[in-house]
């Protein structure tokens, strides 16, 4: 297998965003190759105004921290989240169909380290009328983090 991959990313004061494009080229056991794409796009609003910094030796957003903590007098940070994500996995033998996420969140930060992640996910899978599925996906997760 061999992974080309592209991704941007931005952050401007509450608002930030980023994106990725994969190339995944296989070959095949049987003889050939096929490739597979993928994309995802996603953005967040930090409605308490914090801001979600960016990290440029290790290429990634950093956390966002709470100005208002949990405990210390505050509410702690809420953001707004929205994420699309699609991939083709039709490509000569292969049949996998073509997957669409959209993903909205709510994100509670009550400290520097502590995060509650509320998502709703509407995923539909395209196999061309053969194992079609769609389905709606109601996430919460607690995540420690330190």
């Amino acid at each position: 297998a061999n992974l080309f991959n592209g991704e941007l990313a931005s952050t401007w004061g509450p608002w930030h965003a980023q994106s990725e494009m994969r190339y995944n080229l296989l070959n095949q056991t049987t003889g050939g190759s096929v490739g597979f794409p993928s994309f995802y796009a996603q953005t967040g609003y930090i409605l308490t105004g914090e801001h979600r910094p960016y990290n440029k030796p290790q290429a990634v957003l950093g956390r966002i921290k709470p100005t208002n903590a949990v405990g210390k007098g505050g509410a702690g940070a809420w953001e707004l989240a929205a994420r699309y994500s699609w991939i083709d996995l039709n490509q000569g033998a292969a049949s996998g169909g073509e997957l669409h996420n959209m993903t909205y969140g709510l994100n509670w930060y009550l400290n520097d380290f502590t995060k509650f992640q509320f998502n709703y996910i509407n995923s539909d899978l395209n196999r061309g009328g053969i194992s079609d599925g769609h389905a709606g996906i109601y996430c919460v997760r607690c995540q420690i983090d330190f």
